[in-house]
This record gives structure tokens, sequence and C-alpha cells, in this order.
């Protein structure tokens, strides 16, 4: 029975880690940030190709007033494009460190990695957080970053987790699979 209890528990925390692991990353999410910055770079120049058609034949009568245009047209697309994010990071000793973040990102870790805020070790599921605002997980103690949204865990790693304007997440470093 003890032979038995032993590898039930074995493969418990087996499955636990992998879960936990999952949480931690999504390879697909990458795949989609990575295509994105193409579409809408493809985007402004199908918007440039029609805009001289539309540039010559208004050229006549206002050479002036197409620089405005263009400027009015790249404002609102700019502006919808910013995200602002606050991320609070509970720290180990339980302080707490509030970081706001303006970013034209799709996910939270293409928001957060090239801040410096976020590091870690790539897996086939997307990054795996090791370091969040410079305190490192120390896995012989077993400890992670645990990210919520609301409250609520996120199902993904940073890779999966999409972002919009005025969301809050929070990462913690926890102790204990």
């Amino acid at each position: 029975m003890t032979k038995l209890n032993k590898k039930f528990l074995a493969l418990l925390l087996a499955v636990m880690m992998v879960m936990s692991l999952t949480a931690c990353g999504d390879k697909a999410p990458t795949e989609e940030v990575a295509e994105s910055p193409v579409v809408e770079s493809a985007a402004p120049e199908a918007a440039d190709a029609e805009a001289p058609a539309d540039a010559e034949a208004e050229a006549p009568a206002d050479a002036d007033a197409e620089a405005p245009a263009d400027t009015k047209e790249e404002t609102p697309a700019d502006a919808e494009a910013v995200k602002n994010l606050t991320i609070t990071v509970v720290h180990g000793d339980g302080t707490k460190k509030e970081i706001a973040v303006s970013t034209e990102a799709e996910n939270l870790r293409a928001a957060l990695e090239p801040e410096g805020i976020i590091a870690g070790d790539e897996s086939e599921l997307g990054l795996f957080v090791k370091t969040v605002d410079g305190e490192t997980a120390d896995d012989s103690k077993q400890q992670w970053w645990c990210v919520t949204k609301d409250g609520v865990m996120t199902e993904t790693g940073v890779d999966g987790v999409m972002i919009a304007d005025g969301e809050s997440y929070e990462f913690t470093l926890t102790t204990g699979w």
C-alpha cells in the first residue's frame, strides 16, 4: 500500500507541475504576435497606395490640405493602439510595487519583456517567467510567479494573455507547487 501511495503522489505531483507550466506559457499566441506587425505594416502600405491616388485628385485644389489629413489619419490609429496597464508586483518579502505601462503590444509578454519588467526561460509553451521587477524565483524553494488579472489566475502564460487598455495584472512570488 505504501508503494502504491508513493506512485500515486508522484503522478499527482507530475500532473500539477505540468499544469503550472501550462499556465505559464502558450506558444500559439506568440506566432500571432509575430504576424501582427506584418499585417499592421501591410495596412499602412495599402493606405499609402490609396492615398497618392486621392492626393493626386485633390492636389490641384489644395496641396497644403494633404499634410494635415495624413496627420489626422495617423493620430486616431495611434491612439487606439496604445494600451495603459497597471502591473502590481508582490515581492517575496510582501512589499508591493505598482508599475504603469503604456504599450502598443498585443499580449502581456510583448508589453513587459522589452521594458525589463519580466524575464525568464523560453520553452515550447512560451516564456516561463522567472524574474519580475528584478526578483528571481528560487526553484530550490519551490518559488514561482503567479499571474492574476482582477484577482483570478490567468489560464495561460504571459504569451497567451491578450491585453486591453485599462487592465490591471498582478505578479505574486508564490512558494510551493
